[in-house]
């Protein structure tokens, strides 16, 4: 048996890291964002810690992104922006202008304007100050999940709620698009021939080329509709992941062999019990002085498993 490809790469420590984001800079270095906001680079086969100033090390790092001045931007979930470089550190937030602070994307065009897609809209800086852009400006949808900018000067963005093209200044209306309204778009990918992939999270694989839209699923041989990472080797194949959920018949795990389970609890209770989410909480009247409180209980009962003959049940609150 020939040793596999794949190599497992974890903390110097040993101990297990929950990863969000990958990137690759120019230079070639790779970054790793950590689901606990923690950021690391890739040394010597290992994860290591990248040594922020003392002012950073709190903020929850989401992602990491190059841009052709050398300068590191660094975008958080919930706290803005980060512009990292020799001269120093600078920090973005919607006091200074940004759209939203939660940060999800990152690009730069030909001008060399960065772009930030974010969870409440697109913002481009350029010359020190932002531009912001929204549903009202003609984007698609405010949840940004990642950005595009193609060989051609096209900005593509991809939205939970579908994909916006921005080009000389504007949106482009394209009927094509519309295919799209309502889409998560979680992959993007120009091809050496000019092509655009993109990978939504449950309408499978859409190509995009000269005027025609097309559209691959499970039906066409894809394993899995839910494509969420697209890429080009040397000799112009694509590889992309995904996700398969599949849970056989008589199966004692939930989504078994697709990487995610699911916890399962046996809860004891009593004959007659209040069912599970079976409290409901609603204020239907609040006012400066008073408010009225409705709660809703569902109650439950498995007496009548080893007593068909109905059972009466009170309950009975207390203040």
């Amino acid at each position: 048996m020939s040793p596999s490809a794949a190599e497992t790469i974890t903390r110097a420590d040993g101990a297990p890291q929950s990863i969000n984001t990958i990137y690759q800079d120019p230079r070639g270095s790779l970054f790793v964002t950590a689901l606990n906001g923690r950021l690391f680079q890739v040394a010597s086969q290992a994860l290591v810690p990248v040594l922020l100033p003392a002012s950073l090390r709190a903020l929850p790092i989401r992602n990491v992104f190059r841009d052709s001045s050398g300068t590191l931007w660094m975008g958080t979930d919930g706290q803005g922006v980060v512009r990292f470089s020799e001269r120093g550190t600078e920090r973005y937030t919607m006091r200074q202008g940004l759209v939203n602070d939660f940060v999800r994307a990152f690009c730069e065009d030909r001008e060399g304007d960065l772009w930030i897609g974010t969870d409440g809209g697109l913002s481009r800086f350029s010359a020190g100050r932002f531009q912001n852009f929204n549903i009202e400006s003609g984007l698609v949808y405010g949840s940004i999940r990642l950005l595009l900018a193609d060989r051609t000067g096209n900005l593509w963005i991809g939205t939970d709620g579908g994909l916006s093209q921005f080009r000389a200044g504007g949106f482009v209306t394209d009927p094509l698009l519309e295919r799209l309204r309502g889409q998560k778009i979680w992959a993007l990918h120009e091809d050496s021939a000019g092509g655009l992939w993109i990978g939504t999270h449950g309408a499978g694989l859409f190509w995009l080329k000269a005027g025609k839209l097309a559209q691959f699923t499970i039906e066409q041989g894809l394993p899995s509709n839910k494509i969420h990472f697209i890429a080009e080797d040397a000799h112009a194949q694509l590889w992309m992941s995904g996700l398969r959920l599949d849970n056989p018949p008589d199966s004692s795990r939930w989504y078994p062999g697709g990487g995610i389970y699911r916890n399962v609890w046996l809860v004891k209770t009593a004959p007659v019990h209040v069912g599970h989410w079976g409290t409901y909480v609603a204020t239907s009247e609040v006012a400066r002085d008073k408010a009225r409180v409705e709660i809703k209980v569902r109650g439950q009962s498995n007496i009548y498993r080893c007593q068909p003959d109905r059972q009466d049940a009170s309950l009975r609150t207390r203040r």
